[in-house]
């Protein structure tokens, strides 16, 4: 079994630092709740931001502060190694800042096999995708299984056949064991 774990907004909470950069830019008070939807929601565009405008900040963050990106939840590492002792856990981010990310990750000791760079997550050869991405749902082929983690921006897809959602990483490993029993019935 091999899986594609993704890490902005999945392992790392990019939006915290993103959202106190864009505040102080701007004299405003956000919160990652502001951001609901996949292009950063309404209020960053009222401020004049483009979705690039996000993009190049938190590659930035990425570069100059990786230190300050929390984990999204405390829970992450225990449930990968879990997942990890029984499948092929691979890191895969469209994320181009590789060496920030790499060292993010060990920081944190967040386990994993290969560390792959992919802007079409879908045409790679995993069969579980842990994302955040809500768009994801609607591209990946067939036999293939999304795990939404709960986001603001996510909150409207619908789980379904091939989309299992969940809100904490310490449900992850039972949700997938469950997964991989249904598909061998």
């Amino acid at each position: 079994m091999r899986i594609a774990v993704d890490v902005d907004g999945t392992l790392a909470d990019i939006h915290k630092p993103l959202v106190e950069k864009i505040s102080d830019m701007n004299r405003i008070q956000l919160s990652t709740d502001d951001i609901t939807d996949w292009n950063w929601g309404p209020i960053i565009r009222r401020l004049g931001l483009t979705s690039s405008d996000c993009v190049d900040m938190t590659d930035e963050i990425w570069t100059m502060q990786w230190r300050t990106i929390p984990l999204t939840d405390d829970h992450i590492v225990t449930a990968l190694s879990s997942i990890q002792a029984n499948c092929i856990l691979d890191i895969v981010t469209s994320r181009m800042v590789e060496n920030s990310v790499k060292q993010w990750l060990a920081h944190y000791k967040i386990p994993y096999d290969e560390f792959v760079l992919s802007k079409d997550k879908q045409e790679l050869d995993y069969d579980l995708y842990v994302e955040d991405d809500p768009y994801l749902s609607e591209i990946l082929p067939p036999g293939k299984t999304l795990f939404l983690y709960n986001r603001p921006y996510n909150r409207n897809v619908p789980q379904g056949v091939n989309t299992v959602k969940f809100s904490s990483f310490d449900e992850l490993p039972g949700l997938i064991r469950k997964s991989l029993e249904s598909n061998r019935t």
